[in-house]
């Protein structure tokens, strides 16, 4: 089984690929640095363990919520696979895979990644410690209304994830914050894939950012 995973929109950027050879990763420095030549990196990567696109059997590809431009590259590079080779497709959300990446606990956990500089999107996840569970769907959180509310919590809560740097010091005021700096690497979006006994059904969209919530 050879598989393919795509990451345009958040960092870590970049492809990856599982093969019975064994796998290979290639990060880029931004969503949208390489895209000129992203198929070529691909065939590239392929060609190191002498497989072409036709040998790939499934595709991960990264829809969002992250950058505009990075999200909607990597949905048209997946749905064009799909359509010219047939390739099976899965779509993932960053937050779905940086939350099973990271939660390792029980708790109650706030996915977060950057979405502009004043604020983010997020999302609540909970764990028995065996089973993750998503508790909302994707919101966009100003962050100033973020750390407004954080500061009320009462019950232990793990803030995972990028792009509220600037309040961090006044979510850690509150005791029952802890906060955690993670990305999303490559090696769990193939993880994911791997694990996936499901696909989308093609073609696949980006996960744009959803309305505020105050």
């Amino acid at each position: 089984m050879v598989l393919l995973g795509i990451n345009l929109s958040v960092a870590h950027y970049g492809i990856g690929l599982t093969s019975p050879k064994g796998k290979l990763i290639i990060e880029f420095t931004n969503d949208f640095a390489r895209t000129e030549s992203l198929i070529d990196d691909i065939t590239d990567l392929l060609a190191k363990h002498d497989l072409s696109l036709k040998d790939i059997t499934k595709i991960g590809v990264v829809q969002g919520p992250g950058s505009y431009t990075g999200s909607r590259i990597a949905c048209t590079l997946a749905n064009t696979l799909n359509q010219v080779n047939q390739t099976p497709i899965l779509g993932l959300s960053s937050l779905e895979v940086l939350a099973h990446q990271s939660i390792t606990t029980k708790g109650i956990f706030i996915l977060t990644f950057p979405r502009s500089k004043y604020d983010i999107n997020a999302a609540l996840f909970s764990s028995d410690g065996r089973t993750i569970h998503r508790m909302t769907s994707d919101f966009t959180w100003p962050l100033d209304i973020m750390a407004k509310k954080c500061s009320q919590f009462k019950e232990s809560i793990a803030i995972i994830g990028q792009g509220y740097d600037s309040i961090k010091d006044d979510l850690l005021k509150n005791k029952a914050l802890s906060c955690h700096p993670n990305t999303l690497t490559l090696t769990a979006v193939l993880t994911a894939l791997e694990k996936s006994t499901q696909l989308s059904h093609p073609p696949i969209l980006p996960l744009y950012s959803e309305p505020q919530v105050s």
